[in-house]
């Protein structure tokens, strides 16, 4: 018995020690040098294992798929590390005028075959199997709830479906544009269930779900609203707690498991509960705040993923035009 017990403790330490204990993320940064290149990099156990070199930006990863969504201005890529990137669809024609040319706000359903997107002024749903779409709620409608309006703008723009694939969590401006800049937007937290009840959640872009009554957002964590002032708040909608980590970065993520707070050239790991799991992880690619800003999103990709397995140990390079 003891044998058995020392073993167990063992492969428990081992299992925890290896590589698919390690956090996994992708990412997409623009260089700000002579010439603007957007690199999305898939890093794990301490080096870059994948990178695309082209006009993408990450999205989230999408397990049905097997695969990490992009989008490119209106459209929507699927891309399996070390092939070429798939477009699954283009949201041009379900968008309004102003939205056209901009990189879409959406999100896969848990199933993989419908996609939530945020349009100038509506909420919308389209499938992937029959390219209809439908309208799930007007934002406007939505903005009165915060007594704006009219619409405004956001750096901190995320929309995100609950496991059980029945409520979508989008962000919105909380002022009209006419009475605010750029830098002074803070968004505001909805769900919208597909019965087209919506609810206010509190301040900040929703990144995840991390379990089916607390939603896991980014916030600015003052009001000066700056890309590099962002921290991770969790709110339980079941009790109404609201839970801050006080640590800011750039990006928040989320992995299925675990908090991931990206900052300059490091990413820190947190349990739902925000008590920290290890130190920080050092990665360059990351942010270099020297010639580097982050754009898409951080997306963690969930332990039990198989992504990993369609590329090389030396890792897989693409450029594409």
């Amino acid at each position: 018995m003891l044998f058995l017990f020392i073993h167990h403790i063992l492969a428990r330490a081992s299992r925890l020690d290896a590589p698919h204990g390690q956090p996994c993320v992708a990412f997409t940064s623009k260089s700000l040098g002579k010439r603007t290149v957007l690199t999305t990099y898939v890093w794990r156990g301490g080096h870059i294992i994948a990178k695309l070199e082209g006009p993408f930006q990450v999205r989230q990863y999408v397990a049905p798929w097997k695969a990490i969504a992009l989008a490119q201005g209106s459209k929507v890529f699927s891309w399996v590390p070390g092939r070429a990137p798939h477009q699954m669809l283009d949201l041009a024609p379900y968008l309004s005028g102003m939205g056209r040319g901009d990189y879409s706000i959406f999100s896969i359903s848990p199933t993989g075959k419908e996609i939530a997107f945020l349009d100038r002024d509506q909420l919308k749903l389209v499938s992937l199997q029959s390219n209809k779409a439908r309208t799930l709620v007007d934002t406007k409608a939505i903005s009165r709830m915060s007594r704006t309006s009219s619409p405004g703008i956001t750096l901190l723009k995320g929309l995100c479906w609950n496991r059980a694939g029945t409520v979508i969590a989008v962000s919105l401006p909380s002022k009209p544009m006419t009475e605010m800049s750029d830098q002074e937007s803070r968004p505001i937290c909805y769900t919208v269930t597909l019965k087209r009840s919506v609810r206010r959640v509190g301040n900040g872009s929703p990144i995840a779900w991390t379990s089916d009554e607390v939603l896991l957002c980014a916030d600015y964590a003052t009001t000066a609203a700056r890309l590099d002032d962002v921290e991770p708040v969790t709110y339980n909608l079941q009790t109404g707690i609201a839970r801050r980590l006080e640590r800011v970065g750039c990006q928040v993520g989320w992995d299925g498991t675990r908090i991931i707070l990206g900052r300059n050239r490091e990413l820190i790991l947190w349990k739902p509960g925000f008590r920290r799991l290890s130190a920080s992880f050092q990665v360059p690619e990351y942010l270099d705040p020297r010639n580097k800003q982050p754009l898409g999103t951080l997306v963690g990709i969930p332990p039990t993923s198989t992504i990993d397995r369609h590329f090389s140990k030396d890792g897989a390079q693409m450029v594409v035009h």
